[in-house]
C-alpha cells in the first residue's frame, strides 16, 4: 500500500468515526524558526484548554484514558519537522495526529464526531502524484501527497543500469592501427546508446502500471 493510500485511510477512519467524546485539537504551527520555538506552549495549552473542555462537557465520564492518550501523542511530536498546522484526535478508539501543509485556525472541539472541516479540505485538495527520477545509472519512482514523497521500493523500482561492455584495447606490440582503436571506441559508443535506449524502454514499460 502507497504513502497516500495509508494516510487517506487515516483520514476516512477519523471522520467515521462516533463515540463519545471525540477530541479535536486544530493548533497552527511554524515551519522555521524562531517562530517554531513557541510552537510546544501553544500546544501545551491547547491540550489544557482541551482538557478543561472535556471535564465540562462530560464531568461524569472517566476521561483517563483519552487524556493520556494525548499526553503520549503530544511527548513523542518531533516540533523541529512542523508543517503549517497539526491535527490531535483522540476518541475512546482512535488516537492520531495528521499533519496539515497549509494554514489552519486554532479550534478545539468536544462532542461525539471528530471535527471534519480541515479533514475534508486535506483529503480533497492535497493531491496524490508520482515522480520519476533519471539518472545514467538509476530510475527512481516516488508517490508523494502533498509535500510528502516516498521513494517505491518493490519488483519493478528502482531500476538500475549496469554498462557491462566489455573490449580491450589494441595494446604497442600488435598489429592494431589508430584506426582500428578508433572503431573499437564507436563500437563501444554505439552499443552504449543501445543499452541505454533499453534501459529507458523498459522503465517505460513498467510505469505503465503506475
Amino acid at each position: 500500500m502507497h504513502n497516500q493510500e495509508i494516510h487517506n485511510k487515516e483520514i476516512d477512519e477519523l471522520l467515521n468515526e462516533s463515540g463519545t467524546p471525540c477530541v479535536s485539537i486544530i493548533i497552527p504551527l511554524h515551519r522555521v524558526s524562531p517562530e517554531r520555538t513557541k510552537d510546544s506552549i501553544v500546544v501545551s495549552k491547547a491540550i489544557k484548554n482541551a482538557k478543561e473542555l472535556l471535564n465540562e462537557t462530560y464531568p461524569m465520564l472517566d476521561i483517563r484514558t483519552i487524556v493520556d492518550a494525548i499526553d503520549e501523542m503530544v511527548s513523542k511530536f518531533d516540533y523541529t519537522h512542523c508543517k503549517d498546522g497539526i491535527g490531535i484526535f483522540a476518541s475512546p478508539r482512535i488516537t492520531k495526529i495528521i499533519h496539515f501543509p497549509f494554514q489552519v485556525v486554532e479550534k478545539i472541539k468536544v462532542g461525539d464526531l471528530f471535527d471534519s472541516r480541515d479533514l475534508l479540505y486535506h483529503k480533497n485538495t492535497v493531491i496524490d502524484y508520482y515522480v520519476f527520477s533519471i539518472s545514467k545509472k538509476h530510475l527512481l519512482l516516488f508517490s508523494g501527497k502533498g509535500e510528502e514523497l516516498k521513494e517505491i521500493k518493490n519488483e519493478d523500482f528502482p531500476i538500475d543500469y549496469f554498462d557491462n561492455y566489455e573490449y580491450t584495447k589494441p595494446s604497442r606490440g600488435n598489429s592494431f592501427s589508430s584506426n582500428t582503436l578508433k572503431e573499437y571506441e564507436k563500437d563501444k559508443s554505439v552499443v552504449q546508446e543501445i543499452r541505454l535506449i533499453d534501459f529507458l524502454r523498459t522503465a517505460d514499460h513498467v510505469l505503465g502500471k503506475y
